[in-house]
């Protein structure tokens, strides 16, 4: 089986960092001078499994480190909310960055609490659906969230 070279790293290392094949070939390859043999080779190098797969690993990896999670969303918001963060000139947020954050959090709040009752509601059903062994059709009823509104505020 083969195994990884430096240079098969240090090309997808390249890839990545330029997003250009020949280029990245002929850096991790600096023997290689013309343009169309670079292109080739580094064609036929995204053919190996091995090199593929380092690839898509790495992409992986950086995607995970360069997306927000939820919770880092909702974090960020909150200390928007709260005044924590500053701005680029060392200032406090305005009393309408602070409203808009508090905006943005309460919109992604409603999403989690929606989510959550849902699968509350899939939940119950579940287990009315377990303690009858019958052949009985279990319908929960749906609800949108205007409907729950009308109801908290009666």
């Amino acid at each position: 089986m083969a195994q990884m070279t430096l240079s098969m790293k240090k090309f997808v290392d390249e890839l990545i960092k330029t997003g250009n094949r020949t280029t990245a070939y002929k850096n991790a390859y600096p023997a290689c001078k013309k343009d169309t043999t670079a292109q080739a080779a580094s064609s036929r190098l995204l053919t190996n499994v091995i090199v593929l797969a380092y690839y898509e690993d790495r992409l992986k990896e950086m995607e995970s480190k360069r997306i927000a999670t939820p919770k880092e969303v909702m974090e960020f918001f909150t200390s928007s909310m709260r005044g924590h963060i500053k701005d680029q000139f060392d200032l406090d947020p305005s009393l309408q960055d602070r409203l808009n954050a508090g905006v943005q959090l309460m919109k992604r709040y409603e999403v989690v609490q929606k989510f959550k009752f849902d699968e509350r509601k899939l939940v119950i059903a579940e287990k009315a659906v377990q303690d009858n062994d019958e052949d009985i059709e279990y319908v929960v009823e749906e609800t949108t969230y205007e409907d729950e509104e009308k109801e908290s505020n009666v």
